[in-house]
C-alpha cells in the first residue's frame, strides 16, 4: 500500500498565517501538522509515504524534510504556483499516481487532519471487506456540517453523500481520509474527465459511492479539520 498526503492547497481562509506557509506545516504546540499525520501513517506500515505539494511551498517542504526524521518521505511538486491554476484534490492525487507509477492500493489523507484514532482497524476492515473505505466522525452540529462532506450510512455502507450541503441530512462528516483499492484508480481518471469542480476530495467520494460500494468507518475519537482560526485554536488546546 502507498500513502499519499494531499498538501497542495493554498488555505486562503487562514491568511495571513498561510500566505507564505503551507497549512500542513503550521505548528500545533511546536510540531507541524504533517508530522502528526505521518506518525499515524507509520503505525500501519505503509511501504511508501508521498506528500504532494505545489510550486509555492515545495522548497519549504524540502527544508522541513531535511530537518525532520522522515528521510524516507517522498515530496512531489505539482508545478502549480497560484490558486487559479490548482489541479484540485483528485488532480493532485492522479499526478502523484502517474509520477510514481503507482499500481497498488492507496491510503489517501488531506494534509490538514489531526486525529486521535488509530488507522490500524480501518486498514484491517479495508483488507477484509475488499471495498473502498472512508473514515467518518460525527460533529453533532448541523451548522458545522455544512462545511463538510456529509453521509448517510446503512449496513456500514454509504447510501448518500453530499459535499458541503446547505441542508445536511446528518452530522456524520468525512474526515478526508480514505483507503482506495487499486481497481478504483481508473474511476479517478474517469471522474476527472467529467465537468465540474474537482477541488475537494469529498466530491470524488460523492461520485464514487454511486459506482461501487464504499465502506463507512465511524470513529468517536477526536478529529479536527484545520480549516479555520477557530479549529486551529481547538487543535492547540486538544493536542
Amino acid at each position: 500500500m502507498k500513502s499519499i498526503i494531499l498538501a497542495a492547497g493554498f488555505a486562503t481562509r487562514l491568511y495571513p498565517l498561510t500566505e507564505n506557509k503551507s497549512k500542513s506545516l503550521l505548528e500545533i504546540n511546536g510540531k507541524p501538522i504533517i508530522n502528526y499525520i505521518i506518525d499515524k501513517i507509520k503505525e500501519i506500515s505503509s511501504d511508501e509515504i508521498i506528500i504532494i505539494t505545489n510550486q509555492k511551498f515545495y522548497l519549504d517542504f524540502l527544508n522541513w524534510k531535511e530537518k525532520s526524521s522522515y528521510s524516507d518521505v517522498i515530496i512531489l511538486n505539482d508545478g502549480v504556483s497560484s490558486l487559479e491554476k490548482k489541479l484540485g484534490a483528485i488532480g493532485d492525487l492522479l499526478f502523484a499516481i502517474n509520477k510514481q507509477g503507482i499500481q497498488e492500493d492507496l491510503f489517501v489523507i488531506s494534509g490538514d487532519n489531526l486525529f486521535r484514532y488509530s488507522l490500524k482497524e480501518p486498514k484491517e476492515i479495508f483488507e477484509k471487506e475488499k471495498k473502498d473505505l472512508s473514515i467518518f466522525y460525527d460533529l453533532k452540529n448541523l451548522e458545522e456540517a455544512t462545511r463538510m462532506g456529509v453521509a448517510q450510512i446503512k449496513n456500514n455502507l454509504i447510501i448518500n453523500f453530499q459535499e458541503k450541503p446547505s441542508n445536511p441530512k446528518s452530522t456524520l462528516c468525512s474526515t478526508s481520509t480514505y483507503f482506495f483499492r487499486k481497481e478504483t484508480i481508473p474511476l479517478m481518471k474517469k471522474y476527472l474527465e467529467e465537468p465540474g469542480s474537482k477541488d475537494q476530495p469529498g466530491l470524488f467520494l460523492e461520485y464514487l459511492y454511486k459506482k461501487v460500494p464504499v465502506y463507512a468507518y465511524q470513529t468517536e475519537k477526536k478529529w479536527i479539520d484545520i480549516g479555520t482560526f477557530e479549529s486551529l485554536q481547538e487543535a492547540q488546546a486538544e493536542f
